[in-house]
């Protein structure tokens, strides 16, 4: 384990459980998530825990893009019977569902796959679902945040861990200090394949924008935008985690029922909060 990156972050340590706690990585099969599997992989060969891989085939690249959607299943029940890791596999017409359910392509596709998360944590006993969200990643949220008028929360960007209550467990980012570069690195120097979604390079989402146009300027200006990014987060998580305490002292002193005269006299970041 000494060999992996500096940035990288072992989920067991991080949490404070158990080291045979069994661990699920959502794995698309790209860069990071290809990374973030083979680490555990140097994990679990140290450790001695039960890794387990999910994979969904949202059926959205399919004709139009020579079928990349069943390439990347392909690619990862490879990936994952070479290493030993026991692989699930979703597929899910999420286009379909979309104009079913009225919503955004985007939206379907990420219920759809935490609610898969959540059913084989729950079926498995596993505690740990981990995703492969890096530096850059991060940045993008709090620009992406930030143009939308957010508030301190926002600002805090993606957090490392987050309570998962459907599966009664966390969801852990282990990358989320590493830049993409340094991902990129890491499967050169290691011999690690993955694939690449076609839709990254296209301008037709936001974040695809943020992260080709505004980014690299951000980079050419300023030099290692994520490294400041990453010090917002911390600053910002401080700042929300205090103001969200002092709210719930006043939400439970009151039983949930303040009166009117009381919350008009309150700052009004604490306001906000009680009001939320």
């Amino acid at each position: 384990m000494n060999n992996l990156p500096k940035g990288f972050r072992e989920p067991h340590r991080a949490l404070g459980v158990d080291n045979s706690s069994p661990v699920l990585v959502a794995l698309s099969g790209g860069a990071d998530s290809a990374a973030l599997l083979h680490m555990m992989c140097v994990c679990r060969d140290s450790l001695n825990f039960r890794l387990y891989a999910a994979h969904i085939n949202h059926n959205i690249r399919t004709d139009k893009y020579n079928n990349e959607a069943l390439r990347d299943e392909s690619f990862c029940k490879e990936t994952c019977q070479r290493l030993g890791v026991e692989l699930f596999v979703l597929d899910a017409d999420i286009p379909k569902l979309a104009e079913q359910r009225g919503g955004s392509t985007e939206t379907v596709a990420r219920e759809v796959r935490y609610n898969f998360f959540a059913q084989i944590m729950r079926e498995h006993g596993i505690k740990i679902l981990l995703t492969a969200h890096n530096a850059n990643d991060n940045l993008e949220t709090q620009i992406f945040n930030l143009c939308r008028g957010c508030g301190v929360q926002g600002m805090v960007g993606i957090p490392q861990t987050r309570d998962f209550p459907e599966a009664d467990g966390k969801i852990f980012r282990p990358l989320l200090n590493m830049t993409k570069s340094e991902i990129y690195g890491y499967c050169q120097e290691n011999g690690v394949e993955y694939v690449t979604d076609s839709t990254n390079f296209e301008d037709e989402y936001t974040r695809n924008r943020i992260r080709s146009k505004i980014i690299p300027e951000l980079d050419e200006i300023f030099g290692n935008p994520c490294a400041a990014s990453a010090r917002l987060s911390q600053s910002a998580a401080e700042d929300s985690d205090y103001i969200l305490s002092e709210a719930q002292k006043i939400f439970e002193l009151h039983g949930g029922k303040i009166p009117l005269a009381e919350l008009n006299g309150l700052h009004i970041s604490l306001r906000r909060r009680l009001c939320r």
